[in-house]
């Protein structure tokens, strides 16, 4: 069996080919892709992407072998358009999705038709909530869904241990953010510092006040750092879209924050509240308010919180269990759909 890793990212080529023993074997199909900063995307560039790519899978005489099997890790939607568009010749070729997320889209009548016309008996793939489990078993009921707590990297640019708890409190992030949800509870607290570190994509429509930084465009590096040095972090989820957060509140939870988080189970599931984190209502500034009122009037108070936080991660989400997982998930899905093949 031959695995094509489709992805923008030599390291996944690299973690996927250590496990892998002959006769297997992995060859790593790069992505075309057309922004430097892959996280954050217009709609034209996402599009654009997808459709150079499918036409690049058209032309590749390797991908067709009946022994070639698929894990797809960027532009998702081409190689699905691509597994369907093989099934129309009789081939069926078993694809494995990781990292894929829907965001904004996620109860657009369109995308849910799409998806439900792309997610077939020949496509197994990873959710990292419950939600987004029963979501996309409810599109596409033939596919192959199990359900992960996303984990992510355990190493970041930037030392953990380093970090400088400096006199702000931080929100960051691109996909599914509410950060007018964030000044509108940082105005009641004009002698609090906050920080914002956003895309420039992010609409922000509220007036900022004094007390709030907004960054934009920064590197993942510069992210993190702000991250690390900051009191507290703050999650402002908008929507209950599946997954979006994760990657946030890892992070939070490796650097020792205390971190508060929406009443959405794509991270609420990462934490215990007012053991290692402290939970909101989604999109009530009134909640996150009285939530942050707490803490800012005694930080030191609840700092055991965030030390239990970085305890929950080394305990349950370290980077190996998760993908510990996946590794499972993908050696059934591809060991049965090879067998119903032959």
């Amino acid at each position: 069996m031959k695995i094509f890793v489709v992805s923008a990212f030599t390291k996944t080529m690299r973690q996927i080919s250590s496990g892998i023993q002959p006769p297997l074997s992995v060859t790593f199909w790069q992505v075309s892709t057309f922004k430097k900063n892959l996280q954050f995307k217009n709609k034209a560039m996402w599009i654009l992407e997808e459709g150079v790519n499918f036409l690049r899978l058209l032309v590749h005489p390797g991908i067709y072998k009946k022994e070639a099997v698929i894990i797809c890790e960027y532009c998702h939607y081409s190689v699905l358009l691509f597994g369907k568009w093989l099934g129309f010749f009789g081939s069926r070729k078993p694809i494995y999705l990781i990292n894929f997320y829907i965001h904004s889209y996620y109860n657009t009548p369109i995308v849910r038709k799409i998806l439900g016309f792309l997610l077939t008996e020949n496509v197994g793939l990873m959710a990292y909530s419950s939600s987004d489990r029963e979501y996309f078993k409810t599109i596409g009921p033939k596919a192959d869904v199990r359900f992960a707590l996303w984990s992510g990297e355990e190493s970041f640019e930037i030392d953990p241990f380093q970090k400088k708890d400096e006199d702000y409190i931080f929100a960051g992030g691109y996909a599914n953010r509410d950060y007018d949800l964030v000044i509108r509870s940082a105005r009641k607290f004009p002698q609090q510092q906050f920080i914002i570190v956003c895309s420039k994509l992010n609409v922000i429509t509220e007036s900022r006040p004094s007390n709030v930084c907004i960054i934009r465009d920064v590197s993942k590096k510069e992210y993190h750092t702000f991250m690390a040095n900051s009191m507290s972090t703050i999650i402002p989820l908008k929507n209950n879209v599946g997954s979006s957060g994760q990657m946030a509140a890892i992070a939070s939870m490796q650097f020792g924050k205390i971190t508060f988080y929406p009443d959405f189970d794509m991270v609420s599931q990462y934490f215990e509240n007012e053991k290692s984190g402290f939970m909101y209502r989604a999109g009530d500034a009134e909640s996150l308010s009285l939530t942050l009122s707490m803490f800012i009037k005694n930080p030191s108070k609840y700092s055991q919180i965030g030390r239990e936080a970085r305890l929950r991660w080394e305990t349950y989400f370290k980077p190996d269990q998760f993908e510990g997982k996946i590794g499972e998930h993908m050696k059934d899905f591809f060991e049965k759909r090879l067998s119903y093949q032959n």
